[in-house]
């Protein structure tokens, strides 16, 4: 059993050391473009707001739902280190 676990594990690591991705550094003036999901998952809603002289206001609550889109990425360097990135 104990053999078998670590011929798995020798296995695993040859296989995934030839999927690594080499390390990308950026420098100034570049322009970097990325292509993705963006997902907004809140859980918030609010409850209808209410005045001491009419109780509660109908229409005045809040409920914000989960969704997944398309997500767009731009980012200029301005220095090695620094980048202005527009989502």
């Amino acid at each position: 059993m104990n053999k078998t676990l670590l011929a798995t594990a020798v296995a695993s690591a040859a296989i995934l050391s030839g999927i690594s991705q080499p390390a990308v550094s950026h420098e100034a003036g570049d322009w970097i473009f990325r292509i993705g999901a963006t997902n907004v998952d809140p859980d918030a809603s609010s409850s209808l707001i209410s005045t001491a002289d009419t109780g509660a206001l109908p229409g005045t609550g809040a409920d914000v739902d989960d969704n997944t889109q398309l997500g767009l990425n731009l980012v200029y360097m301005l220095s090695d280190n620094i980048g202005v990135e527009v989502l």
